[in-house]
C-alpha cells in the first residue's frame, strides 16, 4: 500500500453531506489522519473568508487549498503559495464577460465581491442564481460594490471569477472565447454557472505544489472530489476518488468512485487506503 501523506478532500457534496455539515465520523476520521501524520487539506472553490470556521480553524488542519487552488494557505505560518491572474489577465477576462449579461462573484485577497445593482432576490432570479449560493456566498460573505465593473477591471491577482450567465448560448460563447486564449481554466456547474482561473491554477497544480512544498512525492497524495472544478485534483493526486454521488466527468477522471457524501467520506478513505 502507497503511504499516503496529503488527502485532499473538496466541500460541498464530498467532506459536507446532505445538511452541510461535516459528520462526527468524519471529523474523528480528520484527528486520526493528523495523529498518523497524514495532512488533511479542505481543498474549495471558496474563497478563505467563505469557509465555515468550524473546517478553516480546525486545529487538525493546517493547509488549506482555496479559491481552485489559486492559493495554498499555510495558517501556521501566515504564507499563501499562489497562482493568481496578474492585472491584464483578469481585465481580459472582465472586459470579456461585462460584454454579456453576467452577474460575477470576485474572489480577491480572501474576500469576495459582488455587483451590489445585481445582488437582490430578482436580480438573482434573472442570473439563475441558485438558492445556497445566493444564501451560502452572495447574502452571508460577499462585499457589495457600487461601481463593479471599474472595480473589477482595476484588480491584480484575482484569485477567481464565479459567473452567472442571463443565457446558456451567451454562456458557451463566452466561456469559449475565454478558453481559445490558453491562459485559463474554466469550470462548468450548470449551463448558466461557470468558475474561471489562471490555467497555473486548479485544484490539481494546488495540491502538487503543497506536496512539492513538504517534501513529499505526488503518489503520496489522494484527492477526493465530486465536481467538474475537482477535476484536475483527480487528476493529478496519486490516487484520485470520486464520491458516488459526483458527476460523470468527475468519476471518468477518477482512479476508483467510493461512497456518498452521507456515508463519512473521510472514515472511508481512512479505513481502505490509509
Amino acid at each position: 500500500m502507497v503511504d499516503y501523506r496529503i488527502v485532499a478532500s473538496d466541500l460541498d457534496g464530498t467532506l459536507l453531506n446532505s445538511s452541510d455539515l461535516v459528520s462526527e465520523e468524519n471529523w474523528a476520521a480528520i484527528a486520526e489522519m493528523k495523529a498518523r501524520g497524514v495532512h488533511f487539506v479542505p481543498c474549495t472553490g471558496r474563497t478563505l473568508n467563505e469557509m465555515d470556521p468550524l473546517i478553516r480553524d480546525n486545529s487538525n488542519v493546517r493547509y488549506i487549498i482555496h479559491s481552485d487552488g489559486a492559493v495554498v494557505y499555510d495558517k501556521e505560518t501566515d504564507r499563501r503559495i499562489t497562482a493568481c491572474m496578474g492585472g491584464e489577465e483578469a481585465k481580459f477576462v472582465f472586459d470579456t464577460l461585462f460584454t454579456y449579461d453576467v452577474h460575477a462573484t470576485v474572489r480577491h485577497e480572501r474576500y469576495t465581491y459582488i455587483d451590489e445593482r445585481k445582488s437582490n432576490p430578482s436580480g438573482y432570479a434573472y442570473y439563475h442564481v441558485d438558492a445556497s449560493y445566493r444564501d451560502r456566498i452572495c447574502e452571508r460573505f460577499a462585499i457589495k460594490q457600487e461601481d463593479f465593473e471599474a472595480f473589477c477591471k482595476g484588480l491584480d491577482q484575482v484569485e477567481m471569477i464565479c459567473v452567472f450567465f442571463r443565457n446558456e448560448g451567451d454562456a458557451e460563447t463566452c466561456i469559449k472565447r475565454i478558453r481559445e486564449t490558453g491562459n485559463y481554466i474554466t469550470a462548468r456547474f450548470t449551463p448558466y454557472c461557470y468558475e474561471i482561473f489562471h490555467k497555473t491554477a486548479g485544484k490539481g497544480n494546488a495540491l502538487l505544489r503543497l506536496a512539492d512544498a513538504l517534501g513529499l512525492s505526488h503518489a503520496q497524495t489522494i484527492g477526493v472530489g465530486d465536481s467538474e472544478n475537482d477535476l484536475t485534483m483527480l487528476e493529478a493526486a496519486g490516487l484520485g476518488l470520486c464520491m458516488s454521488n459526483g458527476m460523470d466527468e468527475a468519476k471518468r477522471a477518477a482512479d476508483e468512485i467510493i461512497c456518498n457524501n452521507d456515508e463519512h467520506a473521510m472514515k472511508y478513505i481512512l479505513e481502505h487506503y490509509l
